[in-house]
């Protein structure tokens, strides 16, 4: 008799975080073998939007001089699009071209001191209007009006973007309920877990 109370954890490393999956059913080696799609389809987002991966499309945009643009798979270009519109709707307050601006954070959390003219330059190179999008060909490529390049940061939207793609995947072998997280700063659950209310989560302090 099977057991759907029974919990199936599973846990990879990408993303410079840790990817969870936990499902409940008593079929450990069916779940694995789902959690292992799961993880599959992680490394492939991190290869293309991982700003550390030199030849991740994301690492490409940030090698563009002004006026120059480049064709970046449709993960890549949906998150930026989504990036764009938050980028709007916050007027600014999320964006994920402050590459820069955290750069010389960590300078300075190094022990550099703050120098308010290096910070004011860095702050001068961000900005989602540096970008230009062509959703007809997948195009991104920075405005050739602008001085600098630019320097993308996807940490703020594409864990979200992973998860929301691999529950597709779970979706796909039939899981009805899951809890995904990525790093406990980002989750996504889905049904119950015993049947009893939906899935306990917390958060840290």
């Amino acid at each position: 008799m099977s057991d759907p109370t029974r919990l199936n954890r599973f846990s990879h490393e990408a993303m410079t975080t840790f990817f969870e999956v936990i499902v409940p059913g008593d079929d450990h080696t069916y779940a694995e073998q789902a959690a292992d799609a799961v993880f599959a389809e992680v490394d492939r987002l991190e290869g293309l939007l991982s700003r550390f991966d030199p030849c991740s499309d994301v690492s490409q945009i940030n090698r563009l001089k002004p006026g120059e643009s480049i064709r970046v798979a449709p993960d890549v270009f949906e998150c930026l699009s989504v990036a764009a519109w938050v980028y709007a709707e916050t007027k600014g307050a999320f964006d994920v071209t402050i590459g820069p601006v955290m750069g010389f954070q960590a300078e300075v959390k190094k022990g550099k001191p703050f120098d308010k003219d290096s910070f004011d330059l860095a702050r001068a190179k961000v900005g989602m209007r540096r970008l230009a999008l062509d959703d007809s060909d997948f195009s991104v490529g920075v405005r050739s009006d602008v001085e600098a390049g630019v320097e993308i940061d996807l940490g703020g939207v594409g864990k979200g973007y992973a998860l929301d793609k691999v529950a597709d995947i779970l979706e796909e072998w039939e899981f009805k309920n899951y809890l995904l997280n990525a790093g406990f700063s980002t989750a996504l659950a889905c049904g119950d877990e015993n049947k009893d209310g939906g899935w306990l989560v917390g958060v840290g302090g």
